[in-house]
């Protein structure tokens, strides 16, 4: 179990049940790892790990053979998504588009740039339930972001 989630299981246990609140608890451990005092770019000491997990939840960097689970994720969530976010087409929720940004999105972590992970429950590895993104980490004009 992650340390985080030790050092405040009296807190995370009101709220068992509760993934986003779960996720919340991985996204605060992500960030211990990145170090706001650098001044030269806000986020260039990243050294966020591939992988989170918590007793129910996973937590990975963005793969290419996530494609099809990001895909149906999208697919599932489509109407709402399309009610908050720009359409981009139909070409968005398809299987070839997502591994050619899911392999961008990996290009970004790897350069330490930005960062996108995956949430799945851990009985259904293959079921993408949420996503969790930082992003503007080196940019010296804008601030970095936090996406969910």
């Amino acid at each position: 179990m992650l340390n985080f989630l030790k050092e405040h299981s009296s807190f995370c246990e009101l709220s068992r049940n509760d993934v986003r609140f779960e996720a919340s608890c991985c996204i605060l451990l992500a960030m211990k790892y990145i170090n706001p005092a650098d001044t030269k770019g806000f986020f260039t000491a990243l050294k966020m790990k591939p992988e989170y997990e918590s007793s129910r939840l996973l937590m990975a960097v963005s793969r290419p053979e996530f494609a099809a689970g990001v895909a149906d994720y999208l697919l599932r969530n489509r109407e709402e998504f399309e009610y908050y976010d720009r359409h981009y087409g139909d070409i968005t929720y398809t299987e070839l588009y997502q591994e050619s940004a899911l392999k961008a999105e990996q290009e970004l972590y790897e350069t330490k740039a930005g960062v996108r992970y995956y949430l799945f429950k851990k009985e259904d590895p293959e079921t993408v339930i949420g996503n969790i993104s930082f992003a503007y980490l080196h940019s010296e004009e804008r601030a970095p972001s936090l996406g969910y």
